[in-house]
């Protein structure tokens, strides 16, 4: 079989396109709502709560959207996803702000996001052959931090929410595309759902579930805090879109490199060395550096946590067995869920004393622990990951 038969490009195109989208749409729709806190005169508290409402509900759909997409629907969840992300943007744009609305549109934001990237996760396995997974899973999370670069660069246009809304519309767009573009699936003979406690107890999944979740709990606090550190220091909202650009970039970078990293030194070795370079470059934005030391830290959390996220995808589809990858998807899901409602509510409440700079310091330290704690010996189906 040749390389372009095992991959789906009439079905890839279309989730590039709605994972970049997606991860430009709703990062600048949350970080213009921490903006419109601040503007309302509420402080790191509601900010950590807004965050916190972003990931709330989710923790108890996740692990039910995982058995649909393994029975089949993941195309529809993603289209129920798009419809979500636009309802949350119009939300925002058209309803006066206050703290009830900010908190029920930035909910059904956080329901869309998790709708549409666990179908498009699960839908890459499915669109490529293993042996060109890691490819297109980079091109894909090339297409999120490209995305994550674009988003920030419209704060200081003055546009507000309507740039978030435009997105929407095209993300809806996008996925109404891979529903026209998907094959036809094949009939299955219905098998027996395997139960959470044995996906959860695949060796190493565990470990992984928790990396991504800090992860992703990173990159939140870094959307959610950034803003704060920036008032606090008296940097524009301008700078402080570029900053969070360059983090973006970096990301993308190194998930142009993941599969050639992956090849050289093996899935734990980047795994591991990552998730340790995002948390050192987090502990740094804890020190009263200069904005140009700033951009460098966030370089290399961007970096970091970017390849680490990339990774702890790629080695959940590795491990998780075949019929329950939605499922085990959906786990990573949930976990993460939890961390981005725990973690910022925590930082808000208990660690806003320190400033912004503390509760980014904090999360760095725990990426680190979590990177340095990996477990040895993780099994494939075929071989040991190296």
């Amino acid at each position: 079989m040749t390389a372009r038969r095992q991959i789906l490009i009439p079905v890839v195109l279309p989730i590039m396109a709605a994972g970049l989208l997606v991860q430009s749409t709703i990062p600048l729709a949350r970080i213009l709502t921490t903006y419109a806190a601040l503007d309302l005169g509420f402080g790191p508290q509601v900010v950590g709560m807004l965050s916190a409402a972003f990931a709330i509900l989710p923790i108890f759909l996740t692990v039910m959207l995982g058995r649909v997409n393994d029975r089949g629907g993941a195309a529809t969840s993603a289209m129920a996803g798009a419809v979500g992300v636009l309802a949350g943007c119009v939300a925002l744009w058209l309803v006066p702000p206050s703290l009830a609305s900010l908190l029920i549109a930035t909910t059904t934001l956080g329901i869309g996001q998790t709708l549409v990237l666990a179908s498009m996760q699960l839908m890459i396995s499915r669109s490529s052959s293993r042996m060109h997974r890691d490819a297109m899973l980079g091109n894909y999370m090339v297409a999120i931090s490209l995305g994550q670069a674009v988003g920030p660069l419209f704060i200081g246009s003055g546009a507000g929410f309507v740039v978030p809304v435009i997105g929407a519309v095209f993300l809806l767009l996008a996925v109404a595309g891979l529903l026209w573009a998907r094959p036809e699936r094949k009939q299955r003979s219905r098998q027996a759902e395997i139960p959470l406690s044995q996906i959860a107890a695949t060796k190493g999944l565990p470990w992984l579930i928790v990396l991504g979740s800090i992860c992703v709990a990173s990159q939140d606090l870094i959307l959610a805090f950034l803003p704060v550190l920036g008032a606090e220091r008296d940097i524009s909202p301008a700078v402080i879109g570029i900053l969070l650009s360059v983090r973006a970039v970096a990301a993308m970078l190194s998930r142009i490199v993941f599969s050639r990293m992956v090849r050289r030194f093996g899935r734990m070795s980047v795994t591991v060395c990552s998730s340790a370079a995002g948390g050192v470059g987090l502990l740094a934005l804890g020190f009263g550096l200069p904005v140009w030391a700033l951009g460098m830290g966030l370089a290399l959390t961007g970096f970091g946590v970017g390849m680490a996220l990339t990774s702890t995808v790629a080695l959940t589809l590795v491990i998780a067995p075949p019929p329950a990858r939605g499922t085990a998807l959906s786990l990573r899901l949930t976990a993460n869920r939890i961390a981005q409602f725990t973690i910022p509510l925590v930082s808000g409440l208990v660690i806003a004393p320190l400033g912004a700079a503390g509760v980014l310091a904090a999360a760095g330290a725990a990426l680190t622990c979590a990177a340095v704690s990996a477990p040895r010996g993780i099994l494939t189906r075929d071989a040991k990951v190296r």
